[in-house]
């Protein structure tokens, strides 16, 4: 079943069992989709829908951060509430050790010394970890790492 199906079949679901927030949620996102599909100019891969979920969790961590800055706590929960939606559908992000553990295997792979290296070594790592950790935090990483 694709990542579109399974969205789909909990929004039925949600539908029919009266789950307002989840329904909100799920409308939200599929909406998010179908633009995400209409400047693609096509339909969208699991991995074009991991990156609009992605995507739509960063900003509702954002907006929680923003909606409790401005003392907005009722906000604020709507949004975590729609974050636990989405990240429903997200793979389990990679722990620290097992970036630490890939990123060793990549820098070895490579051969990688420098910081001129660093293109090639975010490339290697990104397609390993394929959207299970965040790439600013690997970015972090990488930089380090080579740094040393």
């Amino acid at each position: 079943m694709t990542l579109s199906e399974r969205i789909e079949r909990n929004f039925i679901e949600a539908r029919k069992t009266k789950q307002s927030e989840v329904l909100a949620a799920l409308r939200l996102l599929k909406s998010a989709i179908k633009n995400a599909e209409i400047e693609k100019r096509g339909t969208l891969t699991d991995d074009d829908i991991l990156k609009v979920l992605r995507t739509e969790i960063k900003r509702r961590k954002e907006s929680v951060s923003v909606y409790r800055k401005a003392g907005r706590e009722d906000l604020a929960v709507k949004e975590e509430a729609e974050q636990k939606v989405y990240e429903m559908y997200v793979p389990e992000s990679l722990s620290d050790n097992e970036l630490q553990v890939l990123l060793k295997k990549v820098l070895d792979d490579t051969g990688a010394k420098d910081m001129r290296d660093i293109g090639r070594v975010m490339s290697a790592v990104m397609k390993e970890v394929s959207g299970r950790a965040d790439g600013s935090v690997i970015k972090k990483m990488v930089e380090n790492a080579l740094q040393k």
